[in-house]
């Protein structure tokens, strides 16, 4: 007997084995058998066989039906032919009583030894074939008898669409961000559907706008996990929204991936095991913000332009507590509301109490606003803004008026990293521009899901929220993995508006 003896199967044209339920193939499985005994084990679990194993010139035959209904593959019996089958994933094995002409997947092959049906009436193959024709491995024990076969799980596979659900802002106050949020998704989307999508499955993107609203992201959401049925929900991106959501995804068991970046979105303040953040929260970046004012421009008297929702707010109660770490105090904060057209006032009260470097943090449209009126008024310090003051969104809008300011900001296109260079090409070949924050994290969002599916093995939402907490993915922000806040990356860069990009002068970490 050699020692790479190998699988089992067989047909007793009517009944087989004692006191088991067939294995799904998907489980995989582990069979011991020993030649001349009936007594078996499948996972561990003791069956009894209705015909022990045997030895026929070198080589083992095996009872069909038992091999068979223990990796859960569908067996049959062609009386007319006298030729017994075996169907597991895409392997078709067929075999003739007497014959050892055998057909795998159409194609002919020879046999060392026939399928026999024993006077016990009870039919029997070579389990070598089978299990080399499956990809089994088996494991023979001289000393005991005993032939062991291992059919390793199979990869699930389905035929069904993944739906996935985009809630963004593409009218509203947020709506100059909508773009970059599903030109990021659906980029992802198409190109893991074009490469055979999830474990065979293409995902389905359904967009939806929420208007940067928390009463209208309530409703999408609401739609996206009782109409949709989505496994996973990306957005909103806007704080605000999220913060008026997010319990929605909780109550209903199904992760939300944003890339929304208040600080009040940590998991140590939500308690949501089922909120993730896809880029690195301003608590992070205001704090790099602060450092860059103090350790590199040397400021002494920073003043503040605030916007006044909670995106804004956040920010301050960080940039408050990192300066008070320096030992600086806020010479001056001035607010503005969402909307407002003139800071005719606020930036004449910042100038006239002598601050040395204007810190931005407010929304992208305020942002153009402030610094039209900063130009106009010739405050002359430096402008360093945090993330919303580093987008297109707010340099298309404040145009020459934006040349100098510097941002902490979560994706720069000039970077040279081969990942994000891989990124901008694609997404410039396939929506005709310049992707920008948060393009990225909505892209790096899709991947991460996908290998969250895949690891969990399953579409089922609880099922990919646990694997989402473990998953690593290397995407265009770097490592992705979910961190004790449930934020999977922390990466920023320092960077300097020129007048046509943004020049990186360092990126974090």
């Amino acid at each position: 007997m050699k020692k790479a003896l190998v699988m089992l199967m067989v047909v007793a044209l009517f009944a087989g084995v004692l006191g088991f339920t067939p294995v799904r193939a998907a489980e995989g499985a582990i069979v011991q058998i020993t030649i001349g005994s009936t007594k078996a084990t499948i996972n561990s679990k003791a069956v009894v066989l209705d015909q022990p194993p045997l030895i026929e010139s070198g080589r083992t035959l095996v009872p069909f039906r038992f091999i068979g209904e223990a990796i859960g593959a569908q067996i049959g019996w062609n009386p007319a032919k006298k030729s017994v089958s075996y169907v597991l994933g895409n392997k078709n094995i067929v075999l003739t009583i007497g014959s050892v002409t055998a057909i795998v997947n159409g194609v002919k092959t020879t046999l060392d030894v026939a399928p026999k049906i024993l006077p016990t009436g009870r039919t029997v193959v070579p389990i070598r074939f089978i299990s080399e024709s499956i990809g089994a491995k088996v494991d023979w024990n001289a000393t005991t008898r005993m032939v062991t076969v291992t059919v390793a799980a199979a990869k699930p596979s389905w035929s069904t669409p993944i739906k996935i659900v985009l809630s963004a802002p593409f009218t509203g106050s947020g709506s100059i961000l909508g773009t970059y949020c599903k030109g990021g998704a659906q980029l992802a989307v198409d190109e893991i559907n074009a490469a055979g999508g999830v474990n065979g499955a293409k995902l389905d993107l359904i967009t939806y706008d929420d208007q940067a609203n928390a009463s209208t992201a309530a409703t999408v959401v609401r739609r996206a996990l009782d109409s949709d049925k989505a496994v996973a929900i990306f957005g909103p991106n806007m704080s605000a929204a999220v913060l008026g959501v997010h319990a929605l995804a909780q109550q209903a068991k199904v992760p939300m991936l944003v890339g929304a970046t208040s600080p009040s979105l940590r998991y140590d303040t939500t308690h949501n095991d089922y909120l993730f953040r896809l880029r690195a929260d301003d608590g992070v970046k205001v704090a790099q913000q602060v450092k860059y004012i103090v350790e590199i421009l040397k400021a002494k008297k920073p003043g503040i332009i605030l916007g006044s929702d909670d995106y804004c707010t956040s920010a301050l109660a960080v940039a408050k507590q990192a300066f008070e770490k320096y030992g600086i105090k806020i010479v001056d904060i001035e607010s503005m509301k969402e909307g407002d057209k003139d800071v005719t006032a606020q930036v004449t009260k910042l100038k006239n109490a002598g601050i040395d470097v204007l810190v931005g943090l407010t929304h992208e449209p305020e942002a153009a606003v402030v610094m039209l009126k900063v130009r106009q008024l010739k405050l002359a310090v430096p402008i360093v803004g945090f993330s919303a003051w580093g987008v297109p969104a707010f340099t298309d809008l404040a145009g020459d008026a934006a040349i100098g300011v510097i941002s902490v900001q979560g994706f720069n296109p000039a970077d040279t990293d081969p990942t994000v260079k891989k990124f901008v090409d694609a997404y410039k070949a396939k929506w005709g521009m310049e992707p920008s924050d948060p393009a990225q994290c909505y892209y790096d969002g899709v991947y991460l899901l996908k290998k969250a599916i895949e690891t969990a093995g399953s579409t089922d939402p609880v099922k990919i929220d646990e694997a989402l907490k473990t998953v690593e993915y290397t995407g265009v922000q770097g490592l992705m993995k979910c961190d004790a806040l449930h934020n999977f990356t922390n990466i920023c860069y320092i960077s300097q508006f020129n007048g046509k990009t943004w020049k990186v002068i360092s990126k974090i970490p």
